[in-house]
């Protein structure tokens, strides 16, 4: 079955608990955007609109919103994610997942993560070369497409030339959970999971949608 993840970029913790309310009853899974503004023009929570909410997260005071409802997985858009990958794994992050292009240290957040059981997935950009992901293919759950080069912001249209990439890791990695983020709605998804994609990360496409629940299972049927 095809897993549908909403993408979740927020400017400030309300709105994190807010988003998550929403869409909370019709998946497992979210994934929650991160950027500095330097890997990537915008710039989200905690780099912004931060009260306090990211210490108290990643020293365990509290609890991430309805973290016993939803499995979160981080997307790391920022510069050197190897400097406080360890802190979202302590917030009670299921599964981080980093932009190869960010780091030279893949192998560090690798082992870092598995010590503490949680996943990691790689993601890359569309122009980056596939090869980059080979030495570190045996220890990651998933391959993150990007649909777009820019990162960071929902509406991005689709990059077409995404799908050659995912036909070629499909059969490259027939087994790997292999995702695609930007540029999916409803005109997409059919292309997207006839091209090899087993999951869809979606923003705009589900929280600008008047019926949520709705939106999620059209993506769903491609």
């Amino acid at each position: 079955m095809i897993q549908i993840i909403p993408a979740i970029i927020v400017k400030n913790f309300k709105q994190l608990d807010e988003k998550i309310a929403l869409v909370k009853d019709y998946c497992n899974f979210v994934q929650v955007d991160i950027t500095d503004g330097e890997f990537t023009h915008n710039t989200t929570w905690p780099y912004v609109g931060d009260n306090g909410e990211y210490a108290q997260l990643a020293t365990e005071e509290v609890g991430l919103p309805f973290w016993e409802e939803v499995d979160y997985e981080f997307h790391l858009m920022i510069e050197k994610p190897e400097e406080t990958v360890s802190e979202w794994i302590k917030m009670g992050a299921s599964r981080i997942i980093i932009q190869i292009e960010s780091t030279e240290k893949m192998q560090e957040i690798i082992d870092l993560c598995k010590a503490t059981s949680v996943e990691v997935g790689i993601a890359l950009k569309p122009a980056t070369d596939i090869e980059l992901l080979t030495p570190y293919i045996e220890d990651i759950s998933c391959i993150q497409c990007m649909g777009n080069a820019e990162l960071g912001r929902h509406g991005a249209p689709l990059d077409v030339s995404v799908l050659e990439k995912i036909q070629i890791l499909r059969e490259k990695y027939p087994d790997m959970t292999i995702a695609i983020d930007i540029g999916v709605h409803a005109d997409t998804a059919g292309s997207l999971i006839d091209a090899g994609v087993d999951t869809l990360i979606a923003g705009s496409a589900i929280f600008d949608a008047e019926n949520i629940a709705e939106a999620i299972e059209n993506l769903r049927q491609g």
